[in-house]
């Protein structure tokens, strides 16, 4: 009786893994247009790649309802593998049983290429120097400087500087308003937090002179072309920018023989 059993035992299990290699086709060819390769043989398990219609893969073993086959190989030589639906593959070679429908997620598609116009796009912050500024200079005499500057690509800029200058002389009574508007354009390179820059610009001299002489009053306006070299570094914190300038100006004068250039040093912010 117990030989008996034992003979059934085995027989039963010659016929199962005859069946089971009889269901295992040694190629499958994908059936629909993005079929999902897994990690495992699981729905929720990761997508390692997305194999298009009529593909071909070797398949290595049955696992359930799903084929264990052959993506290909590594840079270093090493087989990768996959896991692949029934119900998205057909056998190559050995009759397959009608698989049983799953409920297989739709495979998430793949995000829109970003264009390289875009990916190249510069952005404002990407742009030489554009904002607003204030500044204040100290050399031959005080000077306040303030304007904005507007970057046209990543390493020039154009812009507007305004620097309003007041002295009053108490020992001849006079008093002196000045006004220099320049039209600037710098040239720079960004380095990290830093922008190195130099450049410069030319524009009206505004002065307005007051004048009180043995009870007498009298005052003069008069216009000059005035000029600017601009030497400078910007150090970026934030939102906010810390400048540094060295700038050569000069106003040249009709009643003077040799005109010289006044120099002055400016700290100041970039907003």
């Amino acid at each position: 009786m117990r030989k008996s059993r034992n003979v059934l035992f085995l027989a039963g299990f010659f016929l199962f893994v005859l069946a089971s290699f009889a269901q295992m086709p040694p190629q499958v060819k994908v059936i629909i247009d993005n079929a999902s390769i897994r990690s495992k043989p699981e729905l929720d398990a990761e997508i390692l790649d997305i194999a298009a219609k009529d593909t071909l893969f070797e398949v290595l073993e049955k696992a359930g309802p799903w084929y264990q086959i052959e993506m290909g190989t590594d840079p270093a030589g090493k087989v990768i593998y996959g896991y692949i639906h029934e119900s998205m593959v057909e056998p190559v070679g050995v009759p397959e049983p009608e698989p049983q429908a799953v409920s297989e997620p739709k495979p998430v598609p793949a995000p829109p290429q970003e264009d390289a116009d875009a990916r190249v796009k510069i952005t404002p912050h990407d742009k030489l120097m554009s904002g607003s500024f204030i500044k204040y200079g100290f050399g031959d005499h005080w000077l306040a400087s303030f304007g904005f500057d507007v970057g046209i690509g990543r390493h020039l800029g154009l812009g507007l500087e305004i620097q309003p200058y007041y002295n009053h002389d108490t020992d001849i009574d006079l008093s002196v308003l000045q006004i220099d508007v320049f039209v600037n354009a710098k040239l720079g390179f960004n380095l990290w937090l830093f922008t190195l820059y130099g450049g410069g610009g030319l524009g009206p001299d505004l002065s307005f002179t007051i004048a009180e002489i043995e009870g007498q009053s009298s005052s003069k306006f008069k216009t000059r072309l005035a000029y600017h070299g601009i030497l400078g570094l910007v150090l970026e914190i934030g939102g906010v920018a810390v400048v540094f300038e060295f700038q050569p100006i000069m106003v040249p004068d009709p009643n003077h023989d040799r005109d010289t250039w006044d120099q002055f040093f400016f700290v100041g912010l970039r907003f």
